[in-house]
């Protein structure tokens, strides 16, 4: 297990934890990608998902339209972000979407691994790996409809996925994407699949797996 040491800052917050290779504040039409892949890996905007300035730090994406999606790449000659024996996903997002299918957050380029996703029967927290399912058994239900930010957070690691909320523990999985990650905020291509009704600060280190202390590092790194 990998993990990071220095601290990068951004203005106005406390400091995230350094090692990102995609990190997209989203305070730009472009979706630039501050991480350490660089432009070749800035964002595209897509499916009706527009950058608004009513809600967020800076600018946040508002992902109301049920076809919005956020793609790594999509600017530019994309780099496939794959993932490695250990990594770390997350994002803010606020207010969980309900609809008839699984919501996701993230997704690799076929749509068979979702590291995060929400139930649509349950509203539980919830995985895909290979195509198969798996539970981290948080009800999304006591905070998905207070109107607030919360910070999402997801570690694989020894064949383990571990989901934060808030910067807190809140569930694990006995499995483990090893595939790419490409599509934010729903699944492949927008199906439908939206995590929430707006998404800010993403971040994804590739090659790293965040402690519990730097994940709660990293979701104090956001002024809502």
């Amino acid at each position: 297990t990998t993990t990071t040491t220095t601290t990068t800052t951004t203005t106005g917050c406390p400091s995230a934890p350094d090692g990102a290779q995609i990190y997209y504040p989203f305070n730009n039409a472009i979706t630039t990608n501050e991480g350490t892949t660089g432009s070749v890996n800035n964002g595209g905007l897509n499916g009706g998902a527009t950058l608004t300035t009513s809600d967020g730090f800076g600018n946040s994406v508002d992902m109301s339209s049920a076809t919005a999606y956020v793609e790594i790449g999509a600017s530019g000659p994309a780099t496939v972000i794959s993932l490695s024996a250990s990594w770390t996903m997350a994002m803010w997002a606020k207010g969980f979407k309900s609809n008839a299918f699984d919501r996701t957050g993230f997704s690799d380029s076929t749509g068979a691994d979702e590291v995060l996703r929400i139930a649509a029967a349950s509203n539980i927290f919830s995985a895909r790996v290979s195509g198969t399912s798996f539970s981290y058994s948080f009800d999304t239900s006591t905070i998905g409809n207070d109107d607030q930010w919360h910070h999402l957070a997801v570690v694989g690691s020894s064949s383990t996925q571990t989901l934060y909320v808030d910067g807190a523990f809140a569930g694990s999985v006995a499995a483990q994407s090893a595939t790419n990650v490409v599509f934010i905020g729903n699944t492949l291509n927008g199906f439908l699949q939206g995590l929430a009704n707006e998404i800010d600060e993403v971040y994804v280190y590739s090659n790293t797996a965040l402690s519990a202390t730097e994940v709660t590092q990293l979701a104090s790194a956001f002024c809502p």
